[in-house]
């Protein structure tokens, strides 16, 4: 499992804090969902991870993006399309798998914000507390 750089920071920082300290420190820093999901969701795909702190993964999720829907534009846009045209069925398809990857970037947003959180709480309070 992957550890954040920021995390060994806070583990080193949390030890000197005062209990009070740490919950609001631990509340101020952890990263919500929903802010995650509304990135993925109406930013761009790959906004979610970027936020989740998955940034290589959440610019490589928004090229692939980017690139599937300009070559949907770029098939449909050279002239007259008739019902049952090979660019209808290649820009359906390639819809099709743009709407997956979204999905996908949603659930894995949504998983790597929990990761973060639970790695987040363990280095603030230690790792016996959330069992």
């Amino acid at each position: 499992m992957e550890e954040y750089e920021e995390l060994r920071v806070v583990r080193r920082n949390a030890l000197d804090m005062p209990e009070d300290k740490k919950i609001l420190f631990y509340q101020l820093k952890k990263r919500k969902s929903f802010v995650g999901l509304l990135l993925s969701i109406f930013f761009f795909g790959g906004g979610g991870l970027i936020y989740a702190g998955k940034v290589a993964r959440g610019f490589l999720f928004a090229f692939i993006v980017a690139t599937l829907l300009l070559v949907t534009l770029f098939t449909g846009g050279a002239g007259k399309v008739y019902v049952g045209d090979m660019a209808q069925v290649i820009q359906s398809v390639i819809l099709f798998i743009v709407l997956v990857l979204y999905l996908y970037a949603v659930k894995d947003t949504h998983k790597s914000i929990e990761e973060y959180n639970k790695q987040l709480h363990q280095a603030v309070f230690g790792p016996d507390l959330l069992k």
